[in-house]
This record gives C-alpha cells, structure tokens and sequence, in this order.
C-alpha cells in the first residue's frame, strides 16, 4: 500500500510573510491539492508532516527562528488544511522518521511505498528519502508536487535519491 506524505507546507516556507520563505514553495501547493485529491479518492492514507520546534532549538543557529510550535508559521497552509481523517505528525528535524511516530504508523497502515511530496526537496525530502529506504520503503517523488532554494538543488537531490536510494522520481 502506498501512502502520500505531505513535508513541511507550512507558513513559516510558503507564504511570503513566512520566517524562511521558500520562494518557489507556492508553485508545488496546486500539483500537491490535486494528487491528494487523487489518492484520497483511492483510499490512500495522507500524511502531514510540520516542522515544529521549540522557542531554543540549536537548529535556529543555522536556520534563524521558524515554525515554533503554536504560532501562525508553524501551522500547514490553507490551501492543503489537513481533513479529519488526515493524519498530522510534527518533527524536530529534516527527516520525516527522527523523533516521529512515522514508522510505527506506516507499519500499522501496512504501507510499503512513500510518495514524498513538500520542501526542501534537498534537505528534508531527501533525509526522509533516505530514512525510508533504511527501512524497506520503495519511495517515489513528483517532480511538481517538491521545490527547494535552486532547481540546480532540486534536480541534484532528485539525481541523488534516485541513485543512492532507488527512489522513482515521476513528472
């Protein structure tokens, strides 16, 4: 069984306001609505998961302050609001797995497959990317539904998933 994983389309990345705007983030928000629409339609389990920090993480060192648990850039767009029967998981770092319940959930839901969808397509989709593979999961990637700083990033993370950990990436 597959599941859809919806990384970090939070304010504090998309919205232009957003403490650490990813200028690009905006073009993925459409392409994300509609695969979840797609998938809810086939029963597909969707999965969010937020950056969420406290108010003194060491990450802030490198990174600056954003998505603190509780405020308006911690919380998931508008445009992509979790549905009741969505599941939402909060993470301290890049990878989808570190610190998470991710694991045990997919595991439970006997999925096997992870479509990775959000931002950075460099940073927290490929450290998820690799969690996933150094737990059995095949993963798969829609180019249109991930974007990061550079397409030049984009397209190197892409590359390097799709060598190092099988993932499919898909247009």
């Amino acid at each position: 069984m597959k599941a859809l994983i919806i990384n970090d389309m939070q304010n504090d990345f998309v919205d232009e306001k957003g403490a650490l705007l990813v200028e690009q983030a905006y073009i993925c928000v459409q392409p994300i609505s509609a695969l979840k629409s797609q998938l809810k339609k086939e029963g597909i389990p969707i999965i969010y998961v937020c950056d969420t920090h406290f108010e003194q993480d060491h990450e802030f060192e490198k990174w600056g302050a954003h998505t603190v648990e509780g405020t308006w850039g911690a919380q998931i767009v508008d445009q992509l609001a979790p549905d009741e029967d969505d599941y939402v998981l909060h993470k301290p770092r890049y990878s989808a797995f570190f610190a998470t319940p991710l694991d045990l959930l997919l595991r439970q839901l006997r999925v096997d497959e992870l479509i990775l969808t959000g931002v950075l397509t460099d940073i927290c989709i490929q450290h998820t990317a690799a969690d996933a593979y150094f737990r059995g999961y095949k993963t798969v990637v829609p180019r249109s539904c991930t974007e990061t700083l550079t397409p030049e990033k984009k397209e190197y993370a892409l590359n390097f998933m799709t060598e190092y950990y099988g993932t499919t990436i898909i247009d």
